[in-house]
């Protein structure tokens, strides 16, 4: 019987494992030797030079290397003594009067040539200065002898450097402050800085960083940069060796701190962090949070939800009054992963002082708690006035739980799609399948899981101390898994609690590989002193809670701005975000544009701009800007009178600043109501490893999305293609296949030339209608796929969504990272040979109401929009929010300019850029809103085999003209 892909799957991680095993049995333990061999001179190399990918994860093999012999002593491959570089022209660079070899895309590796005595594994600390040349992560690749050892060797990331913009307020606080007396959360700056980093797992899967296997002999390590820019300045091999406790304490143990009185640290003073995701929070409720205001929001802690990503730090000056040794306490709280803890290592000057600073848990609770280090021992450590101490981020004992998840949801997800291609996604509950004959692995493979769950369960438990919700998820999965070992028969009529028992295990590893964890301030207590209660008193509180009560009947939530004295008569603008959006509006606001340009803007949140913006214009209770409009609103304000026309403010400048394609929608009447702000479109995005199992290539056109989707569909696999969309029920979620089947085949209108009827009556529109309606009839794609979670699991390893998807995968999937992959969207080949891949774009936009004129402020009204959708605003917008909320926070500016400064990766960003000359929007008419609602029916009702194809398509293009003639003759619009 021919073997399906995972049983393969299974028997080359046994041969991976057997291969390492002998490897290590014929391997003997002794010392690397302590120098590299030092090139003459530069040499520059080929770039084309390939380097072979071993196609083994390093989670395949961390079992054998972690039995391997550890190799003593230490290798250094400082930047002088590099034996090859891409580019030598390029290869220097001085940070902070020390030389390293720069890394970028001009000179993208460096090279060492260097010995080894005897064989072992060991670890790479990089020491490196990161350039300010983008805000994300810096990916880098180590490859040994021409071989990456494990696939993650591809893809390994060094944190930036992160600094706090020092303010000095009035009050000593370094904070800035909005009009409701609120402290603002501080910008942050990259610092190009020379700082050391291991090459780990960024999801934390283990305790120690990478191991990298050595043979005894000569070997070449080459370190590459995947993305951004770095001057390495040296790499280190070996295995960190820290002393115990005991042994650092009798090196201190003469500097013991005398005296009674405890320094605090306030802990969002911070010197520097890993991550602009990790800033300045709030805590408004415990009065005993330092320092705290009933009526304005201090802020007074830093980390929670933010710090939470293995290997992220924060780091501190220590201001002890003198040197010596002191008890550490943390004001803390751990209250966003319920019943689990959260590690942290301790650094002083950049070093772990023992072993104990290693996994210092913190464990939850919802309150804040004293943890003075070191339990009853209450170890104590030695600190300087100055010194640098650094907190980062562990998953500490729960790297072993996270690694079984991590097995078990890959080994069922693979059992899954071997089952599916078997039973399909709605098997028949009255068909034997026979899947314990048809899957001989099945039933071995489930018991296997089940034994690891078990264990699992089992270990979570003695860390936690108890059964907690986390341990009951995997209870769950376990009792399910071991059921259909016992009963494998009953898995197809089943299918779905299969599959959730999988999802349960995936949802598991996001929330153990979060370490989240909230400080209020560090105190640092001499060895007599009283600990800090981290408490007040039940009159103090009730005070508090009292004078917080009243003060909410008097700030004004929504204001967010300060036009002060000025004489100007201000300009209201509304914006539909969140505070953090908004707040980034502000401080942009009040440092850039009112500075430069005298004008006072009144800048407020309101919850919805789209769908109160035409009542209150009429109301005459309106804005004179609004932001992040929809792009059908501008038209139905525009024909209403309620939109002043920027036709003649927009130059030629401004108008060429975004893609033309981005107009094309505001216009009403050839005249330009509106500016756009963002804009968005699809892409395909696919599982690398599935297609590299069923031996497939990314589809470039749609004949051959047709080949790939049968392929798939011969595996009972599918594609992401949702037609039903939730949020607005009436308009489909798939008509961009409709429009770019219909743009991509020569018909780029949807209209007459005056807009008064559309063209769908023609061959190209009826051969793109039936063509969509197909994937729902011929091909049976499910209508209402959540793709996030099928991508995920691989059920759906291929589909189309708006480039912004990225970011949901990059942030909420850590499970399937590296397996996954984004490509063109799909075209058609055009006479020359060339591949048409027109689609259409959103915009979001920012308008200027009828009230700026009234109130005569249209001019600065204007030179507001103006400044918002420039290249300067849009890209420190851009960089700002994705400082706030990290990568799910990621904005795609319409303005060309802002949009290349945005942190996409080079290939990323090619990519996506390269789609932009294909958008084709269509003009914004009065009674579009009949246009998507009414092809959305038509299409529906050939799925559902009320009509055909052509019928139907023809029948509802006539209520669509109808619907148009009646709006137009309402607006006086016909001849």
């Amino acid at each position: 019987m021919r073997k399906t892909f995972s049983e393969n799957r299974f028997n080359c991680r046994k041969i991976v494992a057997t291969l390492l095993a002998t490897l290590t049995a014929f391997s003997a333990m002794a010392a690397i030797s302590v120098s590299a061999e030092p090139a003459e001179a530069d040499t520059t190399v080929d770039s084309t030079t390939q380097t072979v990918q071993i196609d083994a994860s390093y989670f395949e093999q961390y079992e054998s290397l972690s039995a391997m012999p550890k190799a003593e002593g230490v290798i250094e491959l400082n930047a002088a003594e590099r034996s090859a570089v891409q580019n030598s022209a390029n290869a220097v660079m001085t940070v902070d009067g020390k030389e390293g070899v720069l890394l970028n895309g001009e000179n993208g590796w460096v090279e060492w040539t260097f010995s080894v005595a005897t064989a072992g594994t060991v670890t790479a600390e990089v020491e490196y200065a990161p350039l300010l040349d983008r805000d994300g992560e810096i990916v880098v690749a180590v490859a040994i002898d021409g071989k990456y050892p494990f696939t993650e060797a591809k893809n390994m990331s060094l944190n930036r450097v992160w600094e706090r913009i020092e303010y000095e307020g009035e009050d000593g606080r370094p904070f800035k402050k909005d009009v409701q007396d609120n402290e603002v959360r501080p910008e942050q700056k990259q610092m190009t800085v020379w700082t050391e980093m291991f090459l780990s797992d960024p999801q934390g899967l283990y305790k120690e960083p990478y191991m990298f296997y050595l043979e005894a002999g000569t070997h070449t390590l080459r370190f590459s940069i995947q993305d951004a820019s770095a001057v390495i300045g040296k790499i280190k091999l070996y295995n960190e060796s820290i002393i115990s406790y005991e042994e650092y304490y009798k090196k201190y143990s003469s500097n013991i701190a005398d005296g009674e009185e405890v320094t605090y640290l306030q802990g969002e003073l911070t010197y520097r962090t890993s991550s602009s995701s990790i800033y300045p929070t709030y805590d408004k409720l415990d009065p005993a949070t330092v320092p705290n205001n009933p009526k304005s929001t201090v802020l007074n802690t830093i980390g929670a939800s933010g710090w939470s990503a293995a290997g992220s730090y924060i780091s501190w000056k220590a201001n002890v009054p003198k040197a010596g040794m002191y008890k550490i306490s943390f004001r803390a709280r751990q209250n966003v992963n319920s019943g689990m803890i959260s590690y942290r290592n301790l650094y002083i000057n950049g070093e772990i002082p023992f072993a104990e600073a290693k996994d210092i848990p913190f464990e939850y609770s919802q309150n804040w708690k004293m943890y003075t280090w070191g339990e009853d021992s209450r170890q104590l450590v030695y600190l300087e006035p100055g010194d640098i101490i650094t907190l980062t981020c562990s998953t500490g004992d729960t790297s072993e739980i996270l690694r079984n998840i991590q097995s078990a949801v890959t080994d069922l997800n693979s059992l899954y799609r071997d089952i599916i291609a078997i039973t399909s996604v709605n098997p028949d509950t009255y068909q034997d399948y026979n899947l314990e004959k048809r899957l001989p692995h099945l039933e071995g493979k489930l018991n296997e899981i089940a034994d690891l769950l078990i264990k699992t369960e089992k270990r979570l438990a003695e860390i936690l101390g108890s059964d907690g919700s986390m341990a009951s998820s995997i209870g769950f999965a376990r009792e399910k898994v071991a059921y259909f070992a016992k009963k494998p028969y009953e898995i197809s009529e089943k299918l779905s609690t299969f599959k959730n028992a999988a999802e349960t295990l995936g949802s598991l590893i996001l929330s153990l590989s979060g370490q989240p964890l909230e400080i209020d301030y560090i105190a640092f207590v001499p060895e007599k002193a009283e600990e800090p209660s981290g408490k007040v008193g039940f009159f103090k509180s009730l005070s508090y809670g009292f004078k917080q009560f009243i003060y909410s009947f008097i700030n004004d939530y929504s204001n967010m701005s300060d036009v002060g004295d000025n004489d100007r008569t201000p300009v209201n603008v509304w914006v539909a975000t969140g505070r953090d959006q908004a707040q980034v509006i502000n401080n942009l606001i009040t440092s850039d544009f009112s500075v430069k340009t005298g004008i006072p803007i009144e800048l407020n949140m309101v919850t919805d701009v789209s769908s109160t913006l035409i009542k209150a214009a009429l109301a005459g209770k309106g804005p004179d800007v609004a932001l992040m409009v929809g792009q059908q609103e501008p038209v139905e304000l525009a024909a209403r009178g309620a939109l002043v026309d920027l036709t003649d403010y927009i130059d030629e400048d401004v108008y060429n600043s975004v893609h033309k394609s981005a107009w094309v929608p505001l216009k009403y009447q050839d005249r330009i109501y509106a500016m756009p702000e963002s804009q968005n479109f699809m892409v395909t995005f696919y599982r690398k490893d599935i297609f590299e199992e069923l031996g497939i290539q990314v589809p470039n056109t749609w004949d051959e999305v047709y080949d790939v989707l049968a392929v798939l569909q011969s595996k009972n696999l599918t594609m992401g293609m949702a037609e039903i969309n939730t949020a607005m029920m009436g308009v489909s979620a798939s008509l961009y296949v409709f429009n770019s089947l219909m743009y991509q085949n020569g018909q780029t209108s949807y209209y007459t030339e005056d807009l008064s009827k559309t063209l769908f009556d023609t061959e190209i529109a009826y051969d793109a209608f039936t063509k969509w309606s197909e994937f729902y009839t011929d091909y049976g794609l499910d209508r209402s796929i959540d793709f996030y979670s099928r991508f995920r699991s691989g059920e759906a390893p291929f589909g189309f969504s708006a480039f912004t998807f990225y970011t949901q995968l990059q942030q909420a999937a850590p499970e399937i990272r590296g397996l996954w992959g984004m490509a063109k969207f799909p075209g058609t080949v055009q006479e020359d040979g060339s591949v048409n891949r027109a689609q259409d774009g959103a915009v979001t936009t920012c308008v200027m109401l009828k009230a700026a004129k009234d109130k005569g402020v249209a001019d600065d009204a204007y030179e507001f929009m103006k400044w918002w959708i420039s290249a300067e605003t849009q890209t420190s917008y851009s960089a700002d929010i994705e400082v706030a909320l990290g990568i799910t926070g990621r904005y795609s500016p319409a303005n060309l300019e802002a949009f290349a400064n945005v942190d996409w990766s080079e290939d990323d960003y090619e990519l996506i850029e390269s789609h932009r000359q294909y958008i084709i929007n269509q003009p914004t008419v009065i009674g579009n809103y009949s246009v998507n609602r009414d092809l959305t029916s038509a299409m529906r009702d050939v799925v559902a085999d009320v009509s055909r194809p052509r019928r139907a398509l023809l029948l509802y293009n006539t209520d669509i003209n109808e619907e148009i003639a009646r709006k137009r003759r309402e607006f006086g619009l016909e001849d």
